[in-house]
């Protein structure tokens, strides 16, 4: 389970943007990024970073260095 950030769009909000995105092109190789996930994380890229009070909690057993 994550924790959303503050700045997380809803699948409402995505879809209406997802609308003003042209659509793939029919040659070459087809998308292989997630849109959804690209347009997350331009808020927090703007932003200029993660900030440590909106980093997901994660458990140390989870971390790995």
């Amino acid at each position: 389970m994550t924790i959303p950030y503050s700045s997380t769009l809803t699948l409402e909000q995505y879809e209406v943007l997802a609308s003003l995105f042209p659509p793939a092109a029919s040659t070459g190789r087809p998308r292989s990024v997630d849109l959804m996930a690209v347009m997350q994380g331009i808020p927090q890229a703007l932003d200029g970073g993660t900030h440590l009070w909106l980093a997901p909690l994660v458990s140390s057993s989870q971390c790995r260095l």
